[in-house]
């Protein structure tokens, strides 16, 4: 009997690395994916940071699949991959995948609560909280809004989160791990389904 499948997850933010450790929970918990997916979640280094090498060197072998999460603040995007790509070791630049934020994770939150924003979804979440709750919003915050968010509605309305959740689902799938030949299908299968959902 093998083991299960492993997904490695690195998330920009010092409260990232909480917020989606509750997130993967929570999915689990709804049925949403693999009760017998195993996920270890970081804390990214940062953007063109050499420690991202380090720490994906000192787990060769471990994980099935690794998912970096990061935010653009508003920039080209791929140039945020890009500058994340230059530390990612040659050995595991098949199973990584990114996940970008056109600006930051709240913007996640934001879409969830139905609440509109411009370039700035940590100020818009900010104004809510206070006409809504007399509460300034504030980043250790971050983990708690997992209680709150809808995942149908993300799942119909940011291709970030239908993303992450699909590579989460189909990173489980024994089918596809039988044979070398097939992994490398799946490989490219997994790359191209990528592409089609954050682009469609």
């Amino acid at each position: 009997m093998g083991r299960n499948k492993r997904t490695l997850i690195l998330a920009e933010d010092k409260y990232g690395e909480s917020f989606f450790k509750k997130l993967c929970k929570k999915l689990k918990d709804n049925g949403l994916i693999s009760k017998q997916l195993t996920f270890n979640v970081k804390k990214l280094p940062g953007k063109c940071n050499p420690k991202t090498e380090r720490i994906l060197l000192a787990r060769e072998n471990l994980d099935d699949q690794i998912i970096i999460v990061a935010d653009a603040h508003g920039t080209d995007k791929k140039e945020v991959i890009a500058s994340l790509e230059v530390h990612i070791p040659k050995s595991f630049k098949k199973i990584t995948h990114f996940i970008i934020f056109d600006y930051c994770i709240e913007e996640c939150i934001c879409k969830s609560l139905g609440i509109r924003y411009r370039t700035d979804p940590v100020t818009d979440l900010d104004r809510y909280l206070r006409n809504t709750t007399g509460e300034k919003y504030e980043k250790h915050m971050l983990p708690s809004f997992v209680n709150h968010i809808d995942v149908n509605v993300l799942v119909n309305n940011d291709n970030n989160f239908k993303c992450f959740l699909w590579l989460l689902q189909h990173s489980s799938q024994k089918k596809y791990h039988q044979k070398r030949k097939s992994t490398k299908e799946f490989v490219k299968h997994i790359a191209r389904r990528v592409q089609q959902i954050l682009f469609e």
